[in-house]
């Protein structure tokens, strides 16, 4: 094969002249090149997804007894017969709106206890965020209504009905993220 100026004006020329051992060298050069870039996104990829609960918000967990707990790796389990886990805060509801109020924004959650005016009993809570006035909503009454998560000792589950106050750990104005 030549390079000359006859071959970069007529590319079609140049590939006319190519052989079959040519054809296969050029797709194996390119599946060569191809394939690190390749192994290096589902690498990426892979790690995306591992860290993601690496980096969860810690909550000291204050129950109707008064213990304090600092809960590691949290999650509200609200399926009761299906995996619906809620890992980056609390639903609640505000009138007729579901609203995900996350743990990055909220200083204080106190459930100051039930509205048994509708249908199925709520609990009623208090949501301080770490920004503005304190909101008024009630939790969402959904399945297990659990929050769980790690402690020192262990694994840790309570029923939300028997939590008093939840407070995401802050430091320095933001919230501990755990590695």
């Amino acid at each position: 094969m030549k390079l000359d100026e006859s071959c970069i004006s007529d590319p079609k020329s140049e590939i006319s002249d190519w052989t079959e051992s040519d054809w296969r060298f050029r797709i194996s050069d390119l599946r060569c090149r191809i394939r690190p870039i390749s192994r290096f996104c589902v690498v990426l990829l892979a790690v995306c997804l591992l860290a993601a609960p690496a980096f969860a918000t810690d909550l000291r967990v204050t129950d109707v007894g008064n213990s304090v707990v600092l809960l590691h790796e949290v999650f509200v389990d609200y399926g009761a017969f299906t995996n619906d886990r809620e890992t980056e805060g609390i639903r609640v509801q505000q009138g007729e709106a579901v609203v995900v109020a996350m743990w990055t924004n909220i200083e204080t959650l106190t459930i100051t206890g039930k509205d048994e005016s509708g249908t199925a009993p709520r609990l009623k809570v208090e949501v301080v965020p770490r920004s503005g006035a304190k909101i008024s909503a009630t939790l969402v009454s959904k399945g297990r209504m659990k929050l769980s998560g790690k402690t020192d000792l262990g694994d840790y589950s309570i029923d939300l009905e028997k939590v008093r106050i939840i407070a995401p750990v802050h430091t320095n104005g933001q919230p501990v993220r755990r590695q």
